[in-house]
Parts: structure tokens; sequence; C-alpha cells
């Protein structure tokens, strides 16, 4: 059983409060289970072109930050 430190109620499982919403797990801390969809594509392409190198421009002095 898991208690709410807000309004403590409690309740056997759960990411939230059933009855207050306060959040009862750490954000990121918690699996979900994810199922692929019959037919739909992967997003991340294997071998995908990378990004081209970014231009320097002689009339701007460079910075000490480095580039993203």
């Amino acid at each position: 059983m898991t208690t709410c430190p807000v309004c403590e109620h409690q309740q056997a499982a759960g990411a939230e409060c059933e009855v207050c919403g306060h959040a009862l797990v750490a954000p990121g801390t918690g699996e979900v289970a994810v199922q692929m969809l019959e037919g739909l594509e992967p997003t991340a392409q294997p071998g995908a072109a990378a990004a081209p190198e970014p231009a320097v421009l002689a009339e701007l002095e460079p910075t000490l930050q480095p580039g993203a």
C-alpha cells in the first residue's frame, strides 16, 4: 500500500494519488511498458545522415563557449 504524503490517502499502486493527484513517483523513475504496434515503422533509422558542420563566418569573433 502506498500512502499519499499530502492527503494521507492509501492506495494499492499508481504514479499519482487517486484523491488529490499528487505525484507519488518521481518523474522518470517509473517504468512504462511499450508495445510496438503492428505495421508501424520505428522512428530511429539506422545509418541516418549526420547534420552538416556549421559554417564559420570570418567577420564574427569566436566565443569561448563550445558548440552545441
